[in-house]
């Protein structure tokens, strides 16, 4: 899969983690988190595909969400476990 591949190769020389965390990064996340709970209503269920580093699954499953989430790139789901 050649796709795959190039994903592969950009996360692994890119912080998708840091960059949500930067100050940037926080306006966007806190952008796109105040979009999606406008459509959020209690007891919903979340997919997120394209997961990432899991800066907003985590955000809404704290939330109380139960929230499914799907990510190709390894490297991306071993930061989301320690997460």
């Amino acid at each position: 899969m050649k796709e795959n591949q190039a994903l592969k190769a950009f996360y692994a020389g890119y912080d998708e983690d840091n960059r949500l965390r930067s100050r940037h990064g926080m306006v966007e996340f806190l952008t796109t988190v105040k979009y999606v709970e406008k459509y959020l209503k209690p007891g919903m269920r979340i997919l997120e595909i394209g997961a990432a580093t899991g800066r907003y699954s985590n955000h809404f499953a704290r939330q109380g969400y139960r929230v499914d989430a799907v990510e190709l790139v390894q490297h991306n789901i071993e930061i989301f476990k320690k997460n």
